[in-house]
């Protein structure tokens, strides 16, 4: 992740109001935005299938807690022309998979153009993203733990840790989730794969559990290109260590090519906590080359292109 620095604020948000983003949103530039599972849905047992995502759900029961290690991929973007770019995000979280609120934390392996970028992030959505600023390179070992008040971020190889807490109110806390999640526009990263372990969430009903368990249902999740092509961007492989790990392979042969030029997106400031080197939240992630040029979302992209959630589940589909 390229560190920020404080002289690109200004920058950002000047660029952020003529691009027509509120003025709450000036200040920080991740490059992505989580968003609900959507599709619309294709389901089967213990199975499903989203534009948006891949991995696992659990869900039907009221989560306490999720929490799950994943080993940051690396971005393959030799292919990746210049004021191009793809997107990769790998996070653990509550809410998302049927309601409109997802409470979580991860990490991001991007393409701008040819060079690599990676970054955390942590996200309370329908609200704006924001970049954890501290450092993340392929190969570290990430552990992330979601709580219905606080969200926790561990790079166990860099040894920096990320608080943030939240308020409960208005919060479903109806799902769990650990997922490899593409953009709703552009282009999937060629990242490879990914690999989650030490997976296991937390109910009312139950202390901790795996994947699969009797306190609750789970899916699978395949994130495929679109409903009326149902190409594979990325699989699940095979639940492995008690239903506590598994592996996303990305299928690069099948993502599509980026399509967008390359647009800045701007998001409000956050007010995290971290320990490790440089500790806190960015208000400006400076790209490669300047703090004017950064290939991202449009910064209206929440109210002008919002987002659209699966439709509801009838009893005979589950």
């Amino acid at each position: 992740m390229t560190r920020a620095i404080s002289t690109c604020a200004a920058t950002a948000t000047a660029l952020a109001l003529l691009l027509g983003a509120p003025a709450a949103l000036a200040g920080r530039m991740p490059l992505r935005a989580s968003a609900p599972l959507h599709g619309p849905l294709r389901t089967a047992l213990g199975a499903s299938t989203s534009t948006n995502w891949s991995g696992y759900a659990a869900y039907e029961a009221t989560f306490t807690s999720a929490q799950g290690n994943w080993v940051q991929p690396r971005a393959d973007c030799q292919s990746v022309r210049r004021h191009r770019y793809t997107l990769a995000a790998f996070w653990t979280g509550l809410d998302g998979y049927e309601n409109n609120t997802v409470e979580q934390t991860g990490t991001e392996a991007d393409c701008e153009g040819p060079t690599p970028v990676y970054y955390a992030w942590w996200e309370l959505y329908p609200k704006a993203p924001t970049v954890i600023e501290e450092p993340v390179q392929p190969g570290d070992e990430m552990h992330a733990r979601v709580t219905q008040d606080e969200l926790v971020l561990e790079d166990l190889t860099a040894e920096w840790t990320f608080k943030q807490s939240f308020p409960a109110r208005s919060l479903a806390f109806a799902s769990a989730e650990w997922i490899a999640e593409a953009p709703a526009r552009g282009a999937l990263t060629d990242f490879g794969s990914v690999h989650f372990s030490g997976v296991s969430a937390s109910s009312d009903a139950l202390s901790e559990g795996a994947i699969e368990s009797e306190a609750w249902r789970d899916y699978s999740i395949t994130l495929e290109r679109s409903p009326r092509h149902p190409t594979a961007l990325a699989t699940m492989g095979a639940l492995e260590e008690e239903a506590s790990a598994f592996t996303i392979q990305e299928n690069a042969a099948a993502a599509a090519p980026p399509r967008e030029p390359a647009v800045r997106r701007d998001t409000g400031a956050g007010t995290g906590t971290g320990t490790g080197p440089g500790g806190g939240v960015t208000s400006c992630r400076r790209p490669p080359r300047s703090c004017a040029w950064t290939p991202a979302r449009v910064a209206t992209a929440r109210t002008a292109d919002p987002w659209v959630p699966p439709p509801a589940r009838s009893a005979a589909q589950r």
